[in-house]
């Protein structure tokens, strides 16, 4: 295998583990609450955003090498041994992200869900807040009733 070829496919590898690691995240963030949900996002992107760079790379390999472009977008399946490699491996990613895919629904229901849990938390919390507040109000009212203004005595 020529090195541009072993360089490729040694980058295809790299975004094959990163999405791996985005489709085990994004398989998570289906029983994650809603605090655990930001902070799985934040690192889905940024795991999305090293992909992206990899592509970059990976197109600029490309651009040098028509066969294995070819080979990398699944034009067709070829014979030669080395572009078969690139060829499975490029395959992989594209089964990963189709997962991923697959999954969104799932997990933009579940973020709704566990927005509706925080937003109840949040109303109960107010409630709760407010009834405290009306309850000290009370005292304060009782507690002047029971004890009557001092007069101030100007010496």
């Amino acid at each position: 295998m020529t090195n541009e070829r072993m360089k490729m496919l040694q980058t295809l590898e790299e975004k094959k583990d990163l999405f791996a690691e985005m489709e085990q995240l994004s398989d998570q963030m289906l029983v994650m609450d809603a605090e655990e949900l930001g902070q799985a996002y934040e690192q889905r992107q940024k795991l999305m955003d090293q992909a992206a760079e990899l592509d970059k790379a990976i197109r600029a390999m490309c651009e040098e090498d028509p066969q294995a472009r070819d080979a990398v977008n699944h034009v067709s399946q070829p014979e030669d041994a080395q572009l078969r490699e690139l060829y499975d491996v490029s395959r992989a990613i594209k089964a990963a992200a189709s997962r991923i895919l697959e999954g969104e629904e799932y997990r933009r229901k579940h973020v709704e869900v566990e927005r509706d849990k925080a937003k109840k938390k949040i109303e109960e919390l107010n409630k709760s807040g407010s009834s405290v507040a009306m309850h000290y109000l009370d005292s304060m009212q009782k507690a002047t009733e029971v004890f009557p203004k001092r007069r101030i005595r100007n010496f």
